[in-house]
């Protein structure tokens, strides 16, 4: 991965604490755990890039973020790094419902994603388990194989909407979002420009109630009235960063 720094524009809603917005040059400075590191470490990922030096701090401090940030800048070390830190830091015992749920717009994208998952979990493969949905398996040897090790799920789910409904929707699947602890849409513009904006909304019924429990990432390349729909349907008072094009 290339390291490349430009300032993001941050957005503050007027929740964030003065001094929140320093910039870490050292994966170390994120305080993550040491499998974590080590694993990056493996990958050769020098220093975060612009987008996860603004982003993984907030990430990390509990905030629902909407991000704007193109392809190639590393957003997605930003929620895998995330999604890691959380479990580790907040292990529970093996349950049937998921803890952390990944939505992407196409199959390549969701293979990419859990790549990098796969790799960042090389040190601690005991605590977390991960399973690509939108693989060519069908629905019903998914659901066999979902719980087959520990009759447990995986922590961390990977899939298309569409994927996802055919097991929500299914009374026999052992998916459960109820408790949801992290909910991230990347490439949420694409989603929306492929046609999966009913799909979103049949899906927010399956979410944790009202009360927003749980944690949510909004990542898309732009920020138009499609992505304002989907911030009003997902995120609760989010911080806001921007990406800018130019790098120094």
């Amino acid at each position: 991965m290339s390291v490349r720094f430009a300032e993001p524009e941050i957005i503050d809603d007027g929740e964030l604490e003065e001094g929140e917005e320093t910039v870490s040059r050292s994966f170390y400075d994120f305080g993550l755990d040491n499998r974590i590191l080590k694993a990056i470490a493996d990958l050769q990922w020098a220093s975060p890039t612009a987008i996860q030096a603004e982003t993984i701090p907030y990430a990390l401090s509990g905030k629902d973020l909407l991000v704007k940030a193109r392809t190639g800048s590393g957003k997605t070390g930003v929620y895998a790094i995330a999604a890691i830190q959380h479990l580790l830091t907040k292990q529970q015992t093996k349950t049937s419902n998921v803890r952390i749920l990944i939505l992407s717009p196409t199959k390549e994208l969701c293979h990419q994603i859990a790549t990098v998952l796969f790799k960042l979990t090389t040190y601690c493969r005991r605590e977390i388990n991960l399973y690509d949905l939108s693989n060519s398996l069908s629905t019903q040897i998914q659901k066999q194989s979902l719980i087959s090790n520990s009759n447990a799920l995986p922590e961390i789910i990977i899939s298309t909407p569409t994927k996802l409904l055919e097991h929500l929707k299914d009374s026999t699947s052992a998916l459960n979002l109820s408790t949801l602890e992290l909910f991230i849409l990347d490439e949420a513009d694409i989603l929306y420009s492929l046609g999966y904006a009913n799909d979103m909304k049949k899906i927010s019924k399956y979410l944790p109630s009202k009360s927003k429990s749980y944690q949510c990432f909004l990542i898309s390349a732009t920020l138009n009235d499609d992505i304002t729909q989907l911030k009003e349907l997902f995120l609760h008072n989010p911080v806001k960063i921007n990406q800018n094009d130019d790098y120094s």
